[in-house]
């Protein structure tokens, strides 16, 4: 409908319908029709809405078109090349840019493979610290006893329980932190390649 309006000539309304892949022909019953590059044959007056007396006043008679088999065998012999020539090109840029993906995406593993390592060595190191100034709280000898006695023991291990307990969710957060943060990255990682794909 869209090239039929803007096209004062057959000319024109073979050039509009070509350049949205569709190829003027003369019908089995001497019509016009357009195939489309799949080989698809679509009469122009049911298509456009028109009577096919006002298609050929615009467009004159279809006796100079391709038959829709010899329209099929012009498809098949230039256009489905050039399509499969873009299709190759595609292909090709895909995989290049699939390959940068995915050594992107090995890159990352490695990356996040590390950075736990080292949050653990962190959190390993930071924890045996804290341990140690926790078991420096309690006093030896003499002293030790009096603390025993006194109750001061007592209180330093529950202290010491507390903090060990407010540690441990600490670090637990700061590990579901990291997974989350790496998580994030896979997943935009991902889409990316998604988006490739669907391209």
């Amino acid at each position: 409908q869209e090239c039929f309006a803007v096209s004062d000539s057959a000319q024109a309304f073979t050039k509009a319908l070509e350049e949205r892949g569709l190829y003027l022909a003369k019908g089995d019953r001497r019509g016009h029709v357009a195939v489309t590059y799949e080989g698809e044959v679509l009469s122009i007056a049911r298509y456009t809405g028109k009577k096919a007396r006002e298609v050929e006043a615009r467009l004159g008679p279809p006796d100079g078109l391709r038959t829709v088999d010899e329209t099929k065998d012009y498809i098949a012999a230039t256009i489905v090349p050039k399509l499969q020539r873009l299709r190759d090109d595609a292909d090709t840029a895909k995989s290049a840019m699939m390959e940068k993906l995915d050594a992107e995406r090995v890159a990352m593993k490695e990356a996040h493979r590390q950075e736990r390592q080292r949050l653990e060595a962190g959190l390993a190191k930071r924890q045996l610290a804290e341990d140690q100034i926790r078991a420096s709280r309690f006093r030896s000898g003499v002293k030790g006893v009096f603390d025993r006695l006194s109750g001061r023991h007592a209180r330093i291990r529950k202290q010491n329980e507390l903090e060990g307990w407010m540690a441990l969710q600490r670090d637990r957060e700061q590990r579901h932190e990291l997974i989350a943060a790496q998580l994030a990255e896979r997943r935009e990682l991902q889409r990316r390649i998604d988006d490739l794909r669907l391209r």
